[in-house]
């Protein structure tokens, strides 16, 4: 277990840091949580229905390739007269048993709340997965990261003693960052792919902050290091970085979109899902923002799908979101409004409360346009009576 010291704007920075860890990890696999914590019970339910969520949605995907479907979430999961620590064990433990048995592959599962109101009862329910007496079987392969509220309860300082389990201040301005990183591509005694990741980091860095040239320069030459090596996945990253640079701070659409094309093969040969989402998302937006309606459509089509087989609610409801945009400015009304539905009832199984909303929006904007007010008005009802009765005990 990882305790990470900090506010909500470190949780969110850790999140964003953990997802792009993911992106290069062919093996494990990453389930992130940010329901905020006002009880254990209520945590754990929110928890539940999202593996609920992410099973529906791999089982989508395996039975469209030919597959078998994973095993339901054993009803236990949803017994709430167990305590909400067993509940959440049991979670962990299911998830943890559809990952393949090589021992390759392990189960990062992040809990990072965005807003902790009451410290004592979360730290009791970190407190009972820690392995106080002896390891559990179903604590192997898994790594916690969890969001440590050590100002609000006395027991935060216990947890940080606990066994297999470690703190990090999440300290991380990005001044700091950036010159720990550069520190370290200097230092000639670090493993050279290690100072070229480094170097990829740095270019990030300088195409966030305005210094395009750098970037591109420092893209280029990592790209060359990982050609030589046909690491297919960096290759992709620099090559959709350096499109990343043209886009948003050259603001030069056609060779972002020139850069994005070319990340294109490299990413299809690196069979890794997030990767190919990245592009195909970073094509559709170019697409839309040149005003190429039909084209951002299909490339939204496609990046839904690979949210599906990446169980990935998040980028789903966006990308259909902007599938609706896309199939709006082209006049296809119809097919924009049945997008938004899709996106609107991924977002509230999910607990994607902005997205429902926004997408909400969307349907309301159209409908009275087309004459279907009543209709989305009974949607609406719909999806707010489902989640009244999710609350209902």
């Amino acid at each position: 277990m990882l305790l990470v010291n900090g506010n909500e704007n470190d949780a969110l920075f850790v999140m964003k840091l953990l997802q792009q860890i993911e992106q290069d990890s062919g093996t494990d696999v990453y389930l992130l949580f940010t329901a905020s914590f006002h009880d254990s019970s209520s945590f754990v339910r929110a928890i539940v229905e999202r593996v609920e969520s992410e099973w529906k949605m791999a089982c989508s995907a395996l039975l469209e390739d030919g597959r078998s479907a994973y095993p339901p979430p054993p009803a236990s999961l949803y017994d709430e007269a167990l305590p909400a620590a067993d509940r959440l064990a049991r979670a962990i433990r299911y998830v943890r048993s559809l990952l393949p048995e090589s021992g390759r592959h392990r189960l990062v599962w992040a809990m990072l709340p965005l807003e902790i109101s009451n410290g004592q009862a979360y730290h009791e329910l970190l407190s009972a997965l820690v392995p106080w007496r002896r390891v559990e079987p179903w604590m192997r392969g898994v790594r916690l990261v969890v969001r440590h509220a050590i100002d609000r309860s006395p027991l935060g300082g216990r947890l940080s003693q606990a066994p297999r389990t470690r703190a990090l201040d999440a300290q991380l301005g990005p001044k700091a960052i950036e010159a720990a990183i550069q520190r370290e591509t200097e230092d000639a005694t670090v493993p050279n792919e290690q100072r070229i990741q480094n170097l990829v980091m740095l270019a990030a860095l300088d195409s966030a902050n305005g210094r395009s040239r750098d970037a591109i320069q420092k893209f280029n030459h990592a790209l060359g290091h990982y050609q030589a090596t046909q690491n297919f996945t960096m290759q992709a990253l620099c090559i959709n970085g350096i499109g990343d640079t043209f886009r948003h701070q050259m603001r030069d659409l056609e060779q972002a979109q020139h850069w994005y094309e070319c990340a294109t093969t490299p990413a299809i040969e690196s069979k890794m899902p997030v990767m190919i989402a990245a592009v195909t998302k970073n094509l559709a937006e170019v697409a839309f923002a040149k005003s190429h309606y039909g084209e951002a459509e299909q490339y939204f089509e496609g990046l839904d799908k690979l949210a599906s087989h990446m169980l990935d609610p998040q980028t789903k409801a966006d990308a259909l979101e902007w599938r609706g945009l896309s199939q709006e400015k082209q006049g296809h009304y119809e097919r924009a409004l049945e997008s938004w539905k899709a996106a609107a009832t991924v977002s509230k199984s999910t607990h994607l409360l902005e997205s429902k909303e926004k997408n909400l929006r969307h349907l309301e904007r159209v409908a009275a346009f087309v004459g279907q007010g009543g209709e989305v008005a009974r949607f609406r009802r719909q999806l707010d009576a489902a989640d009244l009765e999710r609350r209902e005990p």
